[in-house]
């Protein structure tokens, strides 16, 4: 009786969404059932009527959910696909580019590969820091991290390992995509990692041993900085 009363009051809550919306699904079941009646499966019995009730009452509580969620994700300009992966692009300011916005070569305050436990700050970075006063803006930076003085590939075990790391503190980390020259022409996309960041979190920017991280603003083949708008991706896959 209790679990009865339950859906009762659980399908009443459901009842209360927008009309429109339950009359679109009432169509859609319908149509459905009508389909499913033409071609009966012989090998099950017959349900009980309360059962197919509640088996259909259950049936559009599910359904409604789903399509209401499906309407929320295009009111917000994002479009339904249950497999999209998932992107993080700061609501807040940013900065994604040196100061003065002019063309540079990457990692250009660097001179050495950091240490195991060390991160290191392109001077175009520490520069951003100081001229900003805003604690609330995230900077969109690369960080490339490196085993035993070695730059890792973005793909690598080592990479995806201290990037779950780096979530898992709840530092927004993944990875962006930038291009490079590929020959007379053409261009190549790749992938990097990176983080949206306020100052005080880089500046308590830890990696584990053996690794070292180099903190700088990414660029593309050209020189020109790679925009925040795109954001990351934190499935890390």
């Amino acid at each position: 009786m209790k679990d009865a009363e339950d859906e009762e009051r659980l399908y009443r809550a459901i009842g209360e969404a927008d009309d429109e919306l339950l009359e679109r699904l009432e169509r859609v079941l319908a149509a459905r059932q009508s389909a499913d009646a033409g071609a009966p499966d012989p090998q099950l019995s017959a349900p009980r009527a309360g059962h197919t009730k509640r088996r259909k009452r259950w049936s559009a509580v599910a359904a409604s959910l789903v399509f209401a969620a499906a309407i929320l994700w295009v009111v917000n300009g994002i479009p339904f696909d249950p497999g999209r992966e998932a992107v993080y692009t700061a609501s807040g300011p940013v900065v994604d580019r040196p100061a003065d916005a002019a063309p540079g070569g990457p990692a250009s305050g660097m001179t050495a590969a950091p240490r195991g436990g060390e991160t290191v700050y392109d001077e175009d970075v520490r520069s951003a820091i100081d001229a900003n006063v805003d604690p609330r803006t995230e900077y969109f930076v690369a960080i490339d991290i490196f085993a035993n003085g070695v730059p890792l590939d973005a793909g690598s075990d080592g990479t995806k390992a201290e990037l779950k790391r780096l979530r898992e503190l709840g530092l927004n980390v993944g990875y962006a995509e930038a291009w490079t020259y590929a020959g007379a022409g053409e261009r190549e996309t790749y992938r990097y990692a990176a983080g949206f960041l306020t100052a005080e979190q880089l500046a308590r920017l830890t990696p584990a041993q053996p690794y070292g991280y180099a903190v700088r603003f990414a660029v593309n083949g050209d020189g020109s900085p790679v925009s925040a708008e795109a954001g990351i991706r934190t499935d890390l896959n």
